[in-house]
């Protein structure tokens, strides 16, 4: 396998692929992944030269309330802590791709949250951060703070 600049791509473990890896012709033990390594535009993925984000949602009123609805059952009993200028949840790997999904669905509408989707072996975590001035609408779209002990949750700070 090869990224778009012709380099062979290798596991992040530096280890080579080796009998009943993903890259083994004919392999049908496990399904075929594909994976594509592309080069990073810094600026792009930095906020530190962009200009402010206004504190703004582009969703009508119902339109709104529905989405509010969405996250608050989509989090709903989900263990939470309070993180620098947000929220982190801890939610089951199976709901990895409609998490994704409505993330970006609520990034597309309010560019002002910032969205963080950390997959690891002991589980899933969803970062919601949002500026000083829109701590309310962090509460008011993804509801307000629960504590709830998780002795499996990961600590802050990271």
């Amino acid at each position: 396998m090869t990224n778009p600049m012709g380099q062979k791509a290798q596991p992040a473990n530096g280890f080579e692929c080796g009998p009943g890896c993903c890259e083994q012709p004919g392999s049908s033990s496990a399904p075929r992944l594909e994976l594509a390594l592309l080069p990073v535009d810094e600026q792009a993925t930095t906020q530190t030269n962009a200009e402010p984000v206004p504190i703004a949602c582009t969703l009508s009123g119902s339109e709104q309330g529905q989405r509010i609805a969405q996250w608050h059952e989509l989090l709903a009993g989900a263990p939470q802590e309070d993180i620098a200028g947000g929220r982190r949840w801890r939610l089951p790997k199976a709901l990895a791709s409609e998490v994704a999904e409505l993330a970006a669905a609520e990034q597309a509408c309010c560019a002002f949250f910032d969205f963080n989707l950390r997959l690891a072996a002991g589980g899933m975590w969803l970062d919601v951060r949002a500026p000083i001035e829109a701590a309310d609408l962090l509460t008011d779209v993804f509801g307000a703070p629960a504590r709830a002990e998780d002795p499996n949750h990961e600590p802050t700070g990271r």
